[in-house]
């Protein structure tokens, strides 16, 4: 490995602080930011019932899509344990 820091970045601000699509440039400029620092981003975030943190592109723009639906939850270190169990029981 490179040995470079990792900066966590949250993705709630993709899905309850910005709307789609300009939370799409958003993620892109926060990630290219963190690039130009010299650091790895990493973003956090629930997709198809599995929290990752370091999500791809492709699951960054699920999260991305699901901008100000309804059923979209917000989900804190505390909720983690009952959303993933909930999730995993509708499968």
């Amino acid at each position: 490995m490179n040995n470079l820091p990792v900066v966590a970045l949250e993705s709630a601000i993709y899905t309850h602080g910005f709307p789609y699509p300009e939370n799409i440039q958003l993620g892109l400029d926060l990630e290219a930011i963190v690039r130009s620092h010299g650091a790895i981003p990493a973003t956090i975030g629930v997709v198809a019932g599995a929290a990752t943190v370091g999500l791809t592109v492709s699951d960054q723009l699920v999260l991305m899509e699901s901008a100000g639906r309804p059923e979209t939850m917000k989900v804190s270190r505390k909720d983690l344990p009952y959303i993933l169990g909930m999730v995993r029981a509708s499968f």
